[in-house]
């Protein structure tokens, strides 16, 4: 199949399009939680905004495999850097629900260690380390099996996930914490790994295919199981995620190359992607704390919606800068 673009990512030192993708998803990350979910359908935000988490494992198995050798874990660099901070903010946001908000010490710690865990999207750093582990278990089954077998295998455990947690009726309590509905990404990642990102007739077929699927899911309430979990995470599945891998890239490449000839504002973006995680630690923080007042401000006559995502936003991502330049580098 002929392409009608490629990009090709970087595999040796620094990728800036990599950076501007981790800037971009991170972005989404904090506007998805100060953004009402009943504006969600308005600015069509299941399609590019809400497939962060996604975007975020595609890159980490594009790091992991990048090299073409089967990649090492390193436990003390993944306690330092992911672990440590993630189990900082948490016991900074029980302190201050337990002090601030006179929640009990007893039951909040309790659920922290039955793994319901304080701030928005706390779960994700528990598929980020299960992917560590996952991606380098299957780095000998990517060596030895060809693409299109590899393919089907990440397909037949994709489905066979779905089949078998709605046998079971799998709580989403414990559903939310599991990597599984994300496995079909190692395929695709596997892909930006050897091919890039291609842009032809049957990537943008499938691309246009995953955004009609997404759209099903948000729009209808259809029960489709066995073959499709009925599950809270309606288009976190594998047939969802072939436009986050080419259609969206490609146009937020686009984007890219239109803000990089803008040299203070491409060092901003540049400088987002590069502290995406504390940024992410840091709106745990603030949204887990605004989330427990946000009742209080909606009844009060100076709540302003766009000033408080304007404020929210603004904290988080300065925040996460100052947290990862003034204190974790200082630290390291």
């Amino acid at each position: 199949m002929k392409n009608l673009y490629r990009i090709e990512f970087v595999k040796v030192g620094q990728d800036s399009f990599i950076d501007f993708l981790k800037a971009y998803s991170i972005f989404c990350v904090v506007v998805s939680h100060c953004l009402p979910i009943v504006y969600w359908d308005k600015v069509l935000f299941h399609f590019w905004g809400d497939m962060q988490v996604p975007m975020f494992l595609l890159i980490q198995t594009f790091h992991a495999y990048k090299k073409g050798t089967q990649p090492r874990i390193k436990y003390k660099k993944v306690f330092t850097r992911i672990v440590a901070p993630f189990l900082a903010v948490q016991l900074i946001l029980i302190g201050i629900f337990g002090f601030v908000f006179d929640q009990n010490f007893h039951e909040l710690m309790c659920s922290a260690l039955s793994f319901q865990l304080k701030g928005p999207g706390s779960y994700y750093v528990l598929i980020y380390l299960q992917f560590v582990f996952l991606l380098a278990f299957l780095y000998p089954i990517v060596e030895k099996m060809s693409e299109q077998n590899f393919l089907f295998l990440m397909l037949a455990l994709s489905i066979g996930a779905e089949v078998l947690f709605s046998v079971i009726q799998l709580p989403d309590s414990i559903y939310r914490l599991l990597f599984v509905r994300y496995l079909f990404l190692v395929y695709l990642g596997l892909i930006w790994v050897r091919r890039g990102v291609e842009i032809n007739l049957v990537t943008i077929g499938l691309s246009l295919f995953s955004i009609a699927a997404t759209l099903f899911f948000v729009r209808t309430n259809l029960d489709l199981e066995p073959i499709f979990f009925n599950t809270g995470w309606k288009f976190h599945r594998w047939i969802c995620y072939f436009n986050v891998a080419w259609l969206l890239p490609f146009v937020l490449y686009k984007i890219y190359l239109m803000i990089s000839k803008v040299s203070w504002l491409n060092s901003c973006v540049m400088e987002i992607g590069k502290c995406s995680y504390e940024i992410f630690l840091v709106q745990m923080l603030v949204f887990g704390v605004f989330y427990q007042i946000q009742n209080q401000l909606i009844e009060s006559a100076y709540y302003n919606l766009p000033l408080m995502m304007i404020a929210t936003t603004s904290i988080s991502i300065l925040g996460g800068i100052v947290f990862k330049r003034i204190i974790l580098d200082r630290i390291a």
